[in-house]
C-alpha cells in the first residue's frame, strides 16, 4: 500500500499481510495538500484511487478509481490461454520466447476492455518458454514448459 503525489514521491509506504479482507486507518494531516494516489497492490490486481487533499477535507471519488488485473495465463494441451482486463484500453503485447532466449511469437491487442485470447503452441519443440505480457502498466512474466 502507498500514496503517491503527483511527482511519484512515497509520502505513505506499508505492506500489509492479508488473509481475506483488511481495514486500515491513516492519519494524513501531515500532507500538503494537493493531489495524491492511492495504490493498493495485490498477487492478483493492483487498485489505484485517486485523492485530493486541501486544508478541509480528503477527497476520494470512488468513479476515478482504476483497478489493473494481473494476466491469468492457462497452458493446456498445447494451448497458451490469456484472460486480462484491461481497463484503460492500451495496447496490449505478448511475446512468447523460447528456451535460448529468442522470441517465437509476438502480439498485439488494441482497444479491447477485456481480453480472452487462445494460442496454439502446439508447433514449438520442447522445453520451458518464457510468456511476457505487457499492458503498457507493466510487464507480467511467466514460464511455461511444452512437451
Amino acid at each position: 500500500m502507498r500514496i503517491l503525489d503527483g511527482k511519484g514521491f512515497a509520502w505513505v509506504e506499508e505492506k500489509v499481510a492479508v488473509s481475506g479482507q483488511f481495514k486500515k486507518v491513516f492519519n494524513l494531516e501531515s500532507l500538503p495538500s494537493g493531489s495524491y494516489s492511492l495504490i493498493i497492490k495485490s498477487k492478483l490486481k493492483e487498485t489505484i484511487q485517486p485523492i485530493t487533499i486541501t486544508e478541509q477535507e480528503l477527497i476520494m471519488d470512488e468513479s476515478k478509481r482504476t483497478v489493473y488485473f494481473q494476466a491469468n495465463l492457462l497452458k493446456k494441451r498445447g494451448n497458451l490461454k490469456l484472460s486480462l482486463s484491461n481497463p484503460t484500453n492500451s495496447m496490449v503485447r505478448i511475446f512468447v520466447l523460447s528456451p535460448e532466449g529468442r522470441m517465437v511469437y509476438q502480439d498485439e491487442i488494441k482497444d479491447q476492455l477485456v481480453i480472452d485470447k487462445s494460442y496454439n503452441l502446439k508447433q514449438l519443440a520442447a522445453g520451458t518458454y518464457t510468456v511476457m505480457v505487457d499492458n503498457a502498466r507493466d510487464t507480467y512474466t511467466q514460464s511455461i514448459h511444452l512437451r
